[in-house]
């Protein structure tokens, strides 16, 4: 688990931290956008990830501008006013500016929701910046801070999330969060994890009445958070507390995070892989109907799929694939994806089997034989399945140091066409 992070800095210097964190383009742009807001009279706030991380002195994220009044409308006010460019989501009350020669702006109206049953998407219908505080998923995401007018630098902090920042602590806002939206249970375990925070007791002691939710939510939900958490350079940390409370058995009976994962994880040093590949190392011991049932039930995609499938078989069998002899063991290797083999050869960095992994990848799959299929018929010899063959010989025998130049592998190209006739 990462060290805990410092003590947010006091909650007043917020309109100062925000100066900092952003160029004064930027700066200079969301003062506009506040200032027509004002002559609007609305009322527009920053929220959500920005307050909270520029508070820890994170990196400053996107910006998410929430408003108490119509986004689309706001929006279209700011281009005609400024010029740049407007797509609008009226379903969602969302609006995307993007203002001339600058990166584009999400303008959100503040909204409230209910939801209708336990895993459903809520219903949701316009309302205050408090309301729409009140829908979100911890506390620690409910600070705002006001941008219009002379309200600049206002700070809402109805849910006490700076005290839960002092504190360190993941904690929802009402008992009934997680069975509403288990997936905010994934989103728990990826804050703590990330943050170096501990789930609040109360908020802990909420997951396990809401586990018999988790079924209902479609594989696509669950896999965006998963996503999201194996994203993280604290995933193992993440997937230890889901564990640890019963999720991953909730998600599919034969998920799970173990010690053994835990080692095969820092063995790999995941930072270079890719998303596909962190599923793939996760998943690398099970077999592969399981591994089918939980693909299917995560919606992962066809590639990711895949991916999954062969490193799993790969590493059920590589010991067999990794010939002393330099040919068969690339003919062997050449039939799984480079996805798979890469992943393979880092989990081995470091063993006796590095080299033959590396030597694959890096040498032994690019090696080809001057002669080519026009240069055979050229030679007289019809096309079909000896074509092949040859090139496969001559390709081997480059590979076993068997030939050394173009000339010896005349030689060897002639013996071949006379031994055919």
């Amino acid at each position: 688990m990462p060290a805990k992070p410092a003590l947010p800095y006091p909650l007043e210097t917020l309109p100062t931290l925000l100066e900092a964190a952003i160029s004064p383009e930027r700066l200079r742009l969301l003062r506009a956008i506040g200032a027509f807001a004002y002559h609007e009279g609305q009322a527009i706030y920053l929220v959500g990830g920005a307050p909270r991380d520029l508070l820890l002195g994170l990196p400053s994220p996107d910006l998410d501008l929430v408003l108490e009044g119509a986004a689309p409308a706001l929006a279209a006010g700011l281009a005609a006013r400024f010029g740049g460019k407007v797509l609008v989501h009226s379903r969602f009350g969302t609006a995307k500016w993007t203002p001339p020669d600058s990166e584009a702006l999400d303008l959100v109206s503040a909204r409230s929701e209910a939801y209708s049953r336990p895993g459903a998407l809520p219903a949701v219908q316009t309302g205050t910046i408090i309301q729409d505080l009140a829908r979100r998923d911890f506390s620690i995401n409910t600070l705002a801070m006001r941008l219009d007018g002379p309200h600049y630098g206002e700070i809402l902090d109805p849910w006490q999330g700076y005290p839960d920042l002092q504190a360190g602590v993941i904690r929802v806002l009402h008992e009934a969060s997680f069975t509403d939206d288990p997936t905010r249970i994934l989103r728990a375990a990826r804050f703590a994890a990330r943050f170096g925070y501990r789930l609040e007791a109360g908020s802990a002691a909420l997951i396990g009445p809401a586990l018999a939710a988790i079924p209902a939510i479609s594989g696509k939900r669950l896999r965006h958070e998963l996503d999201l958490i194996l994203a993280e350079p604290s995933a193992p940390a993440a997937l230890q507390l889901l564990q640890d409370h019963l999720v991953l058995a909730a998600i599919h009976p034969l998920l799970d995070w173990s010690a053994a994962d835990l080692a095969r994880w820092e063995a790999a040093q995941p930072g270079q892989l890719s998303l596909a590949q962190r599923y793939a190392l996760w998943l690398l011991p099970l077999d592969a109907d399981t591994l089918q049932s939980i693909t299917r039930r995560l919606s992962l995609d066809r590639a990711t799929a895949q991916l999954v499938l062969q490193a799993a078989e790969l590493n059920r069998c590589w010991p067999e694939l990794l010939s002393p002899q330099r040919s068969v063991r690339t003919r062997n290797l050449s039939a799984f994806s480079l996805p798979s083999l890469e992943l393979m050869r880092q989990l081995h960095a470091g063993t006796p089997q590095e080299s033959a992994w590396r030597d694959y990848l890096e040498a032994a799959r690019f090696i080809r034989p001057f002669t080519t299929g026009k240069r055979l018929q050229a030679l007289g010899l019809n096309p079909g399945p000896r074509y092949q063959q040859i090139l496969e010989r001559l390709k081997d025998a480059w590979l076993d140091g068997e030939l050394q130049d173009e000339q010896a592998e005349e030689t060897l190209l002639r013996s071949l066409l006379q031994d055919g006739q």
